[in-house]
């Protein structure tokens, strides 16, 4: 863990991230060990599967590496949040790139539109 901290206090004395953003991704990490001292199961991958018409196969599937999403992802979530709440669907970027932050293998986005589907996670 202290490599991780010191990255992100780097990130903060070259004024990549905000002095609130190193606070927040300081606290992930601090929830991220255990009683033990050991950290939990953490992914690798930030997928996106979107399926169209109910299809069984994705129409796309994207692996994307979590550090490139945790640089990226303050530039991109917010146009997407914006892009989702213009069609009604409810979306927290902030929420999502907490649960990016932290990298345990979780499901982040489950979205069903008719017969369309976006599932995003972390693996």
């Amino acid at each position: 863990m202290k490599e991780e901290k010191m990255k992100i206090l780097k990130m903060l004395a070259e004024k990549k991230i905000t002095p609130e953003e190193a606070s927040q991704l300081l606290e992930a990490l601090d929830k991220l060990e255990t009683p033990s001292g050991e950290t939990p199961h953490k992914g690798k991958h930030l997928k996106v599967r979107i399926y169209e018409g109910n299809q069984n196969e994705p129409k796309v599937n994207v692996n994307i590496p979590l550090g490139w999403v945790k640089e990226l992802g303050g530039f991109i979530m917010p146009k997407i949040e914006e892009e989702l709440k213009a069609k009604g669907h409810s979306f927290n970027a902030k929420e999502i790139m907490d649960s990016i932050a932290t990298g345990q293998t979780q499901k982040i986005v489950d979205i069903k539109d008719d017969d369309d589907k976006i599932e995003v996670s972390i693996e």
